[in-house]
Protein backbone atom coordinates (compact mmCIF):
# COMPACT_ATOMS: atom_id res chain seq x y z
CA UNK A 1 0.00 0.00 0.00
CA UNK A 2 1.06 3.96 -1.04
CA UNK A 3 0.48 6.19 1.79
CA UNK A 4 -1.30 8.35 -0.62
CA UNK A 5 -1.93 11.07 2.25
CA UNK A 6 -3.00 11.04 6.14
CA UNK A 7 -6.58 12.51 4.65
CA UNK A 8 -7.04 8.77 2.92
CA UNK A 9 -6.04 6.30 5.01
CA UNK A 10 -8.24 7.32 8.53
CA UNK A 11 -11.38 7.38 6.12
CA UNK A 12 -10.34 3.83 4.39
CA UNK A 13 -9.51 2.47 7.20
CA UNK A 14 -12.49 3.27 9.45
CA UNK A 15 -14.79 1.29 6.48
CA UNK A 16 -12.45 -1.63 6.27
CA UNK A 17 -12.87 -2.02 10.07
CA UNK A 18 -16.54 -1.29 10.27
CA UNK A 19 -16.78 -4.22 7.04
CA UNK A 20 -14.62 -6.10 9.46
CA UNK A 21 -16.93 -6.07 12.55
CA UNK A 22 -20.08 -6.40 10.66
CA UNK A 23 -18.76 -9.65 8.77
CA UNK A 24 -18.02 -11.26 12.51
CA UNK A 25 -14.54 -12.13 11.06
CA UNK A 26 -12.00 -13.89 13.36
CA UNK A 27 -9.09 -13.74 11.54
CA UNK A 28 -8.03 -10.90 9.19
CA UNK A 29 -5.79 -9.83 6.98
CA UNK A 30 -4.41 -6.97 5.87
CA UNK A 31 -1.95 -7.49 2.54
CA UNK A 32 0.49 -4.68 1.28
CA UNK A 33 -0.18 -2.78 5.06
CA UNK A 34 3.47 -0.15 5.00
CA UNK A 35 3.65 0.07 8.45
CA UNK A 36 0.52 -1.14 10.25
CA UNK A 37 -0.85 2.38 10.82
CA UNK A 38 -4.16 1.83 9.32
CA UNK A 39 -3.72 -1.45 10.25
CA UNK A 40 -4.12 -0.96 13.79
CA UNK A 41 -7.06 0.96 13.00
CA UNK A 42 -8.67 -2.25 12.26
CA UNK A 43 -7.43 -4.25 15.62
CA UNK A 44 -8.32 -1.44 17.68
CA UNK A 45 -12.35 -1.72 16.01
CA UNK A 46 -12.08 -5.34 16.53
CA UNK A 47 -10.23 -6.36 20.04
CA UNK A 48 -11.32 -9.80 19.85
CA UNK A 49 -10.47 -10.44 16.77
CA UNK A 50 -6.59 -11.39 15.53
CA UNK A 51 -5.36 -9.08 12.82
CA UNK A 52 -2.32 -9.59 10.50
CA UNK A 53 -0.15 -6.91 8.83
CA UNK A 54 1.65 -8.09 5.80
CA UNK A 55 3.87 -6.03 3.88
CA UNK A 56 6.90 -6.77 1.45
CA UNK A 57 8.59 -3.85 3.14
CA UNK A 58 11.12 -4.99 5.71
CA UNK A 59 11.79 -1.29 6.76
CA UNK A 60 7.87 -0.98 7.40
CA UNK A 61 6.67 -4.08 9.05
CA UNK A 62 9.97 -3.22 11.56
CA UNK A 63 8.69 0.26 12.11
CA UNK A 64 4.59 -1.39 12.80
CA UNK A 65 6.46 -4.06 15.16
CA UNK A 66 8.07 -1.03 17.14
CA UNK A 67 4.72 0.43 17.94
CA UNK A 68 2.83 -2.82 18.31
CA UNK A 69 -0.13 -0.76 19.50
CA UNK A 70 -2.68 -3.74 20.00
CA UNK A 71 -2.33 -6.63 21.71
CA UNK A 72 -4.17 -8.62 18.76
CA UNK A 73 -2.34 -7.53 15.96
CA UNK A 74 0.50 -9.14 14.81
CA UNK A 75 3.26 -8.18 11.82
CA UNK A 76 5.10 -10.63 8.77
CA UNK A 77 7.37 -9.63 6.12
CA UNK A 78 5.55 -10.63 3.04
CA UNK A 79 5.41 -10.61 -1.02
CA UNK A 80 1.51 -9.75 -1.62
CA UNK A 81 2.01 -12.35 -4.64
CA UNK A 82 2.82 -15.67 -2.76
CA UNK A 83 2.42 -15.43 0.93
CA UNK A 84 3.67 -18.15 3.60
CA UNK A 85 0.26 -18.08 5.30
CA UNK A 86 -1.63 -21.32 4.82
CA UNK A 87 -4.61 -22.37 2.28
CA UNK A 88 -8.05 -20.64 3.46
CA UNK A 89 -6.29 -18.93 6.68
CA UNK A 90 -8.39 -15.28 7.10
CA UNK A 91 -12.08 -14.94 6.97
CA UNK A 92 -11.29 -11.54 6.06
CA UNK A 93 -8.61 -9.92 3.63
CA UNK A 94 -8.11 -6.00 3.45
CA UNK A 95 -5.54 -4.66 0.82
CA UNK A 96 -5.85 -1.34 0.01
CA UNK A 97 -4.12 0.63 -2.78
CA UNK A 98 -2.13 -2.31 -3.95
CA UNK A 99 -3.08 -3.80 -7.54
CA UNK A 100 -1.53 -1.01 -9.19
CA UNK A 101 1.57 -1.62 -7.76
CA UNK A 102 1.75 -4.27 -10.13
CA UNK A 103 1.86 -5.76 -13.27
CA UNK A 104 -0.83 -6.94 -15.43
CA UNK A 105 0.73 -10.60 -14.91
CA UNK A 106 1.45 -10.10 -11.42
CA UNK A 107 -2.22 -8.60 -10.48
CA UNK A 108 -3.82 -12.46 -11.54
CA UNK A 109 -1.07 -13.62 -9.81
CA UNK A 110 -1.90 -11.38 -6.45
CA UNK A 111 -6.00 -12.12 -7.01
CA UNK A 112 -5.21 -15.59 -7.29
CA UNK A 113 -3.26 -15.33 -3.52
CA UNK A 114 -6.03 -13.84 -2.53
CA UNK A 115 -8.27 -16.74 -3.19
CA UNK A 116 -6.29 -18.84 -1.60
CA UNK A 117 -6.04 -17.39 1.29
CA UNK A 118 -9.07 -16.74 2.31
CA UNK A 119 -11.98 -18.94 3.61
CA UNK A 120 -14.99 -19.49 1.65
CA UNK A 121 -17.86 -17.26 2.24
CA UNK A 122 -15.35 -14.85 3.40
CA UNK A 123 -15.22 -11.30 2.74
CA UNK A 124 -12.42 -9.32 0.57
CA UNK A 125 -12.25 -5.35 0.58
CA UNK A 126 -9.97 -4.07 -1.92
CA UNK A 127 -9.59 -0.57 -2.82
CA UNK A 128 -7.89 1.16 -6.09
CA UNK A 129 -7.78 4.12 -7.97
CA UNK A 130 -10.01 4.64 -10.84
CA UNK A 131 -7.65 5.85 -13.55
CA UNK A 132 -10.43 7.01 -15.59
CA UNK A 133 -10.83 9.77 -12.88
CA UNK A 134 -7.42 10.44 -11.70
CA UNK A 135 -7.31 11.40 -15.55
CA UNK A 136 -9.80 13.97 -15.35
CA UNK A 137 -7.94 14.80 -11.92
CA UNK A 138 -4.53 15.20 -13.99
CA UNK A 139 -3.10 11.89 -11.96
CA UNK A 140 -2.97 9.32 -13.93
CA UNK A 141 0.45 7.85 -14.76
CA UNK A 142 2.22 10.03 -12.91
CA UNK A 143 2.66 8.34 -9.58
CA UNK A 144 6.33 6.33 -10.61
CA UNK A 145 5.51 3.18 -8.27
CA UNK A 146 2.15 2.79 -9.89
CA UNK A 147 2.72 -0.26 -12.90
CA UNK A 148 -1.22 -0.59 -14.18
CA UNK A 149 -3.67 1.58 -13.14
CA UNK A 150 -7.24 0.13 -13.62
CA UNK A 151 -10.97 1.86 -14.58
CA UNK A 152 -13.55 0.74 -12.85
CA UNK A 153 -14.90 -1.71 -15.30
CA UNK A 154 -11.48 -3.47 -15.06
CA UNK A 155 -11.26 -3.59 -11.61
CA UNK A 156 -14.21 -5.39 -10.70
CA UNK A 157 -13.82 -7.50 -13.80
CA UNK A 158 -10.17 -9.23 -12.82
CA UNK A 159 -11.94 -8.93 -8.88
CA UNK A 160 -14.75 -11.44 -10.79
CA UNK A 161 -13.11 -13.61 -12.26
CA UNK A 162 -10.60 -14.58 -9.73
CA UNK A 163 -13.70 -15.48 -7.76
CA UNK A 164 -15.04 -13.15 -5.92
CA UNK A 165 -19.02 -12.19 -5.83
CA UNK A 166 -18.82 -8.21 -5.91
CA UNK A 167 -21.66 -7.44 -3.20
CA UNK A 168 -20.47 -3.31 -2.71
CA UNK A 169 -19.26 -0.86 -4.86
CA UNK A 170 -18.06 2.23 -2.80
CA UNK A 171 -16.17 5.33 -3.57
CA UNK A 172 -13.82 8.17 -2.21
CA UNK A 173 -14.25 11.55 -3.67
CA UNK A 174 -17.35 10.94 -6.13
CA UNK A 175 -16.49 11.75 -9.73
CA UNK A 176 -18.47 14.99 -10.72
CA UNK A 177 -20.21 15.51 -14.09
CA UNK A 178 -18.02 17.31 -16.93
CA UNK A 179 -14.32 19.15 -16.70
CA UNK A 180 -14.38 22.55 -16.60
CA UNK A 181 -12.22 24.04 -19.44
CA UNK A 182 -9.98 25.52 -16.81
CA UNK A 183 -9.26 22.03 -15.61
CA UNK A 184 -8.29 20.66 -18.63
CA UNK A 185 -5.53 23.71 -19.19
CA UNK A 186 -4.59 22.77 -15.55
CA UNK A 187 -3.95 18.68 -15.90
CA UNK A 188 -2.07 19.43 -19.29
CA UNK A 189 0.15 21.94 -17.12
CA UNK A 190 0.67 19.20 -14.58
CA UNK A 191 1.50 16.70 -17.18
CA UNK A 192 3.76 18.64 -19.19
CA UNK A 193 5.30 20.72 -16.53
CA UNK A 194 9.04 20.79 -18.23
CA UNK A 195 9.88 24.25 -16.88
CA UNK A 196 8.38 23.54 -13.00
CA UNK A 197 6.11 26.46 -13.20
CA UNK A 198 3.73 24.80 -10.91
CA UNK A 199 6.89 24.89 -8.47
CA UNK A 200 7.18 28.61 -8.99
CA UNK A 201 3.49 29.40 -8.80
CA UNK A 202 2.57 27.26 -6.75
CA UNK A 203 -0.06 28.80 -4.18
CA UNK A 204 -2.35 29.89 -7.34
CA UNK A 205 -1.94 26.52 -9.42
CA UNK A 206 -2.71 24.89 -5.76
CA UNK A 207 -6.39 26.94 -5.86
CA UNK A 208 -6.88 26.83 -9.36
CA UNK A 209 -6.68 23.13 -8.66
CA UNK A 210 -8.87 22.98 -5.64
CA UNK A 211 -11.17 25.21 -6.95
CA UNK A 212 -11.64 23.01 -10.48
CA UNK A 213 -11.83 19.38 -8.78
CA UNK A 214 -13.66 17.22 -11.00
CA UNK A 215 -14.05 15.34 -7.86
CA UNK A 216 -15.67 16.17 -4.64
CA UNK A 217 -13.37 16.47 -1.96
CA UNK A 218 -15.54 14.14 0.68
CA UNK A 219 -13.28 11.45 1.56
CA UNK A 220 -15.89 9.35 3.27
CA UNK A 221 -16.63 6.18 1.66
CA UNK A 222 -19.93 6.03 0.32
CA UNK A 223 -21.74 3.68 -2.30
CA UNK A 224 -21.95 4.62 -5.83
CA UNK A 225 -23.32 3.05 -8.75
CA UNK A 226 -20.75 0.93 -10.51
CA UNK A 227 -21.13 2.00 -14.73
CA UNK A 228 -22.99 5.40 -13.87
CA UNK A 229 -20.61 6.75 -11.10
CA UNK A 230 -17.44 7.15 -10.53
CA UNK A 231 -14.69 8.11 -7.90
CA UNK A 232 -11.38 8.66 -7.20
CA UNK A 233 -10.44 5.46 -5.39
CA UNK A 234 -13.14 2.27 -6.02
CA UNK A 235 -13.60 0.62 -2.93
CA UNK A 236 -15.10 -3.18 -3.44
CA UNK A 237 -16.39 -5.39 -1.10
CA UNK A 238 -16.63 -8.95 -1.93
CA UNK A 239 -17.69 -12.46 -1.09
CA UNK A 240 -15.61 -15.71 -1.15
Amino acid sequence: MTIIGDVYEPKLYNFAARVVRDAGACDVLDLASNDGRGTILIARMNSGTQVTAADLNEEAIAEGRKKQAAPNLHFFVEDARKTHFADRSFDAIVSLHTIEHLSDADQEIFMGELKRLIKPGGTLLIATPDVDVWALQGMAGLQKDHIKELTQKEFIDIVSRNGFVVEGVYGQRIAKQGVNTFRKILNFIKKLDIFHLRNIVRGFVDKVDTATQPVSLDYEVRPIKAGTEKASVTVLVCRS
